[in-house]
């Protein structure tokens, strides 16, 4: 018996039952997605959001570009950066943390100074793009914290899991046999089981070390269902490697691999605010948990379909276009919101709105798998034009090609932001 079929069996989750409500939600929720179900934007609402966006990313650019060589000058240059960073913050519609109290936002903005700071003291070899990854995941954890009415907002157990996603992702996406990724995932399984295991290199030791953090902070012993989901995340991992190339799943294989991926990952996050997962909670975070993984699976299905990856996503585009997958998404997030949100009413807004704007932008990012039609009705519900998001994305571009030519790279000018402590 796998590990999610334990789980599953195991009363004190009571998952089997949330894990079939929300999939037959899902196979109800209409392709469509109403037009009452999210607020529409008025045209002069996105013209002056862009505005506004534009000004503040072009302030932001500019401040990065300003940035001094000379150390004496840094001290100066962090303390213009925070000003920066919170009028962006207080402005910002696109991820809605506008809509957060100053205090709130502040906190946020410390915690994330922190997690990097962290991370570069333990690995100054971890690239920009590894440390998004981990940050995303971070990303979620303190939403449901705000859900959960929590300001434990940094902790090195939520670091380490974080972390967990790209060290695990480098390894078996990296030059390794088949055999030396089977090796590394029995040993991740025993180390995750709590058996004394031996890293056979570098990062399997720094992989090995995240773990290490979860452990530091919750005790297995104490909070034994954490590493049961830790498991199962892993297990998820293992059975979508193994179906890499293989016959082609269902609908409902896939439907379900979604609901096991999406679920144990945010299972984890909310056992990272105190340890436990709280029995009110897990339909919604099942729920919750799905929505997560198709949108994951929404912004890498070009990446995905060329890799060969079966996804909902992959098998939805290989028949046409994403309108009805990604109109379902919709309604059936709207949906979750709606009957299951076991949270802080006054946080519920701020979480939504930030998933069904995460949706459009990724919709506007890969619009050759959208109709005109449906593209026209996203924008009715964005807080941003259709054309920000390629002229951010252009921006983007180009200020990567500035770093990769630039005297400093980004991550040292993160070094100067969170004051890590030097090496020398």
């Amino acid at each position: 018996m796998d590990t999610w079929e334990t789980i599953r069996e195991d009363d004190r989750y009571r998952i089997t039952a949330a894990v079939k409500t929300v999939t037959d939600v899902w196979k109800k929720t209409p392709a469509v997605a109403g037009a009452w179900m999210f607020r529409a934007i008025s045209v002069k609402e996105r013209a002056e959001n862009d505005k506004r966006c534009r000004e503040v990313w072009g302030k932001l650019n500019g401040h990065l570009q300003s940035f001094p060589q000379a150390v004496h000058g840094q001290k100066m240059w962090r303390e213009k950066a925070e000003k920066a960073l919170s009028d962006a913050m207080d402005k910002d519609v696109m991820f809605q943390l506008g809509r957060l109290p100053g205090d709130v936002r502040n906190g946020f903005l410390e915690a994330v100074r922190t997690f990097i700071r962290h991370t570069r003291v333990f690995d100054r070899e971890l690239v920009l793009e590894d440390l998004g990854q981990a940050l995303r995941n971070y990303f979620v954890y303190f939403m449901l914290c705000l859900a959960d009415g929590s300001d434990r907002w940094f902790h090195e157990a939520i670091w380490g899991y974080s972390l967990l996603y790209p060290y695990t992702d480098n390894f078996l996406d990296g030059e390794k046999t088949r055999q030396e990724k089977a090796a590394f995932n029995c040993r991740l399984e025993q180390k995750l089981n709590g058996i004394k295991t031996e890293a056979e290199d570098d990062l399997e030791q720094k992989v090995f070390s995240m773990v290490d953090s979860v452990e530091d902070i919750y005790p297995r012993k104490i909070f034994s269902g954490l590493y049961d989901f830790l498991l199962t995340i892993y297990d998820a991992q293992i059975k979508s490697m193994e179906q890499q190339g293989k016959t082609e799943k269902t609908a409902e294989e896939l439907l379900q691999m979604s609901a096991y991926k999406g679920g144990a990952s945010i299972y984890v996050d909310q056992c990272m605010i105190d340890g436990n997962l709280k029995e009110k909670d897990v339909l919604f975070l099942t729920g919750f948990g799905l929505f997560l993984q198709l949108a994951d699976d929404l912004q890498d299905v070009d990446e995905d379909a060329g890799n060969g990856h079966q996804t909902l996503m992959t098998l939805s585009a290989g028949a046409g276009f994403l309108d009805e997958i990604v109109g379902r998404l919709l309604s059936f997030l709207k949906y979750v919101f709606e009957n299951y949100w076991s949270g802080e009413e006054a946080y519920k807004g701020f979480v939504l709105d930030n998933c069904v704007q995460l949706v459009i932008m990724t919709v506007f990012q890969n619009e050759q798998y959208f109709s005109e039609k449906f593209k026209r009705k996203m924008e009715e519900w964005s807080v941003l034009p259709a054309g920000f998001f390629a002229w951010m994305d252009a921006e983007n571009t180009k200020n990567r090609e500035n770093m990769q030519h630039g005297p400093v790279n980004m991550m040292e000018i993160l070094d100067v932001w969170c004051q890590v402590p030097s090496l020398e």
